[in-house]
């Protein structure tokens, strides 16, 4: 898993809407339980609730490039 529940994430680019925003992970799907095969790690999903907007977005790990806030 690359993010993990209550990351604090810096979300460069996952929608047109959202570039150079931040949120928290408040939920993570393993690749393995969304899909039955033929799935990576690339495949995790996961539920990021944006701070700027008040709203939940659901992607999946290939989707996003972003960077935990530590």
């Amino acid at each position: 898993m690359k993010y993990q529940i209550g990351d604090l994430l810096l979300v460069k680019d996952i929608d047109p809407r959202l570039n150079n925003t931040f949120g928290i992970i408040t939920a993570v799907e393993k690749h393995t339980d969304i899909f039955q095969k033929d799935s990576t790690e690339n495949d995790n999903g996961y539920i990021w609730y944006s701070q700027v907007d008040n709203a939940e977005y659901y992607f999946f790990e290939d989707e996003v490039v972003g960077e935990v806030v530590k």
